[in-house]
């Protein structure tokens, strides 16, 4: 039953993945709705899960946990009590059952469809025959899908995006797994058997590195050193695998690097732009610039050595694509022009170069490269896992036969720092949340959810709360307007720029600032008119928006990171790259004031209630703090040892804030993170 029907006063449109009635909309994740449509086409009968599984996945691996979840969120949806229900009812040890009279509704296309069935009907017949007689002579090739899946580690790993921007791969040589991991607030690469175990660090001198790639013959990783460059590229190393001392490649610093299938040569990214040079980093020439507002990362060389592929992160519409160039030069062409979701990056080649696989953020595809003598046909792309883990970071086993990947279950808990105890205690009973901001005058507090991205505001009692935000809009970093009558925060809508939006405490008037332009990070002057923020991806230029006009000007034209308006209303602090400062800008005389951090640059920065001090997120020689600084002569102190604190991250980074007290708040990471390996079938 693929058209729409009524459950009860219930209307379900699988079209368009809602169930609504009274004039209640409620968007479900097209999977979810496809297993209401399927109990829907066994009217009465119980459906086993295994049937389930297969009609909804298909081939692709999926547990027994994803269907109950899915369950579980069409009984929320349909507002349906599980002990007494009224549509879906559990049979035990066999499945699920529609209890509910599924009612088909008659509209004018389906009215219009049956005068033309017969019509397509005949089409569709000759239509067969010619794809018939097209394909009569390419061979079948099996449906790729993952079977078996087991769990490799058993211990705490931060693998994603530990690096920022970049997300670092896991690479095998065989018979070991590498991979970087957050160890103590500080990046290490590490190594565990492909049979599971626990890892062990690869020793290193750099207090800080992330891993790139690994040569074809397994003997050397390529790393990029992360100490104490700040918002500078990485310097790049070759790191031989059987233990001996790490060489510079050169004196080039990179955003991301691989090797070519000989191990002679080094693509590397820098910016937007992508340079080839030889092991040594010299005979160095520039292959392409990508001409976008984005950022280019993971370039990997194809088995024959032909194409370059690579992602590229495009900061204006948010979206993640794969895109490939020949190293000879050129111009860059998508991999997957007829993708219709918004994310598809992260890849690697099978050794014979006819699969290439991916992921979504969420889970792993798999891309065939065969065209076959039909060579106009587009790549065609399978989905290899769905839930209840995000899948990411694919590697292939050297027989073809494995994939190794990292799933993850993200959840935090906030914490606040005690002064008398000298420790981080649980705080909002332990919400999983980010973000956190309070009203000037302390009853009432904003936070995101974490990792939902939802904005919600509630009474500091924890009364009256209210989501003022729903998804696909993902908040980050909320601010209270000085009267306590709006927040603006930075919106994320997939496929479209990054943008400040503001909502009124009672959840009315939500907008996004007009026009189209990239803009993150507000701050609100003290009088609530006016809000700082950067502007445009490439440039982040400070700007002023005047909320009465609603006109924006450009303060400061340069990069700025984090700007925060201060408490008096007299300077904007921010930080700028080239080398890092966090500088004070002067409003009256339109002066920066270097406020001196130095290296390690701090993470995160936040003014306190009156505006002596700036708390800095930061680390040091001795280990990770939450500094405070002192504005009048910039003398620093630790305030809080952050040492032995594993921080999850949001959707842009670590998070810390400031209670009304001044107490520092964090997100502390309860997230699991491991290691899998799934048979393949291909």
């Amino acid at each position: 039953m693929s058209r729409e029907f009524r459950l009860g006063s219930w209307l379900v449109q699988p079209s368009l993945n809602t169930v609504s009635r009274n004039g209640k909309a409620i968007r479900l994740e097209p999977k979810v709705l496809e297993v209401l449509v399927c109990l829907a086409d066994y009217p009465g009968e119980t459906v086993s899960k295994a049937q389930l599984i297969r009609a909804v996945w298909g081939e692709t691996f999926v547990t027994d946990d994803v269907l109950t979840r899915s369950i579980s969120e069409l009984r929320r949806a349909l507002e349906d009590d599980p002990k007494e229900p009224q549509f879906i009812a559990t049979i035990p040890r066999k499945g699920y059952q529609l209890i509910a009279r599924a009612e088909p509704v008659e509209t004018t296309e389906t009215t219009g469809r049956r005068r033309r069935r017969r019509w397509l009907v005949l089409a569709t017949a000759g239509a067969l025959l010619a794809a018939v007689a097209g394909v009569a002579f390419t061979p079948a090739r099996p449906r790729p899908r993952l079977s078996r899946g087991t769990q490799l580690t058993n211990t705490k790993l931060v693998i994603s995006n530990n690096g920022g921007d970049l997300d670092p791969p896991l690479l095998t040589d065989g018979s070991r797994l590498f991979f970087s991991n957050l160890v103590q607030g500080h990046v290490t690469l590490q190594q565990v058997s492909v049979k599971g175990g626990e890892p062990e660090t690869i020793p290193v001198p750099f207090q800080d590195s992330t891993l790139l790639d690994l040569s074809a013959d397994g003997t050397e990783l390529l790393v990029g050193s992360l100490d104490g460059h700040g918002f500078d590229a990485m310097q790049l190393w070759a790191l031989p695998t059987d233990g001996g001392s790490p060489r510079r490649i050169g004196d080039i610093r990179a955003d991301s690097a691989g090797w070519s299938p000989d191990g002679r040569r080094i693509v590397y990214v820098k910016g937007r732009q992508l340079f080839v040079v030889d092991r040594n980093g010299a005979d160095q020439s520039l292959i392409s610039e990508v001409a976008c507002e984005c950022g280019v990362f993971w370039p990997r060389w194809s088995p024959d050595g032909e194409r370059l592929r690579f992602t590229r992160e495009d900061y204006t519409s948010q979206t993640s694509t794969l895109w490939e160039v020949s190293p000879n030069g050129g111009t860059p062409t998508p991999v997957l022009p007829a993708w219709t979701a918004h994310f598809n990056r992260n890849g690697n080649w099978t050794k014979d170069g006819k699969l290439f696989l991916f992921d979504d953020y969420e889970n792993i595809w798999v891309v065939s490269e065969e065209k076959g003598f039909l060579s106009h046909r587009p790549p065609t792309s399978t989905q290899l896992t769905n839930g209840p883990l995000s899948m990411s970071s694919a590697a292939i086993s050297q027989d073809g036969k494995t994939i190794f990947a990292v799933g993850e279950r993200n959840q935090g808990e906030v914490l606040r720092y005690d002064a008398d105890t000298k420790r981080f205690e649980s705080f909002l009973d332990g919400i999983s949340a980010e973000g956190i901001d309070f009203s000037r005058d302390g009853k009432w507090m904003t936070y995101v959810l974490y990792p939902e991205g939802t904005l919600w505001r509630r009474r500091v009692n924890g009364s009256e709360r209210l989501q003022l935000t729903s998804l696909p809009l993902k908040a980050v970093g909320p601010q209270w307007s000085p009267d306590g009558s709006r927040i603006a925060f930075t919106g994320q809508l997939v496929g479209k720029p990054v943008n400040v939006y503001t909502v009124n405490a009672d959840g009315s008037d939500l907008q996004a600032l007009p026009g189209s332009e990239w803009r993150i990070a507000p701050s609100w002057s003290s009088d609530g008119k006016f809000l700082a923020f950067a502007a445009l991806a490439d440039k982040r230029n400070l700007t002023l928006y005047d909320l009465q006009t609603r006109t924006s000007k450009v303060l400061w034209q340069g990069k700025v990171f984090g700007p925060l308006w201060s408490p008096d209303g007299q300077n904007i602090l921010a930080a700028t790259p080239g080398p890092p400062r966090l500088r004070l800008l002067n409003l009256k005389t339109a002066q920066w004031r270097d406020l001196r951090v130095g290296l390690p640059f701090p993470d995160a920065w936040a003014w306190s209630r009156k505006g002596k001090y700036i708390y800095l997120d930061s680390a040091t020689k001795k280990g990770y703090f939450i500094q405070r600084l002192r504005v009048a002569d910039g003398r620093r102190e630790n305030i809080a040892d952050l040492s032995q604190i594993d921080r999850a991250r949001g959707i842009f980074d670590v998070w810390f804030g400031l209670d009304p007290n001044d107490a520092p708040m964090i997100l502390r990471d309860l997230s699991s993170q491991q290691i899998y390996a799934f048979d393949w079938e291909h």
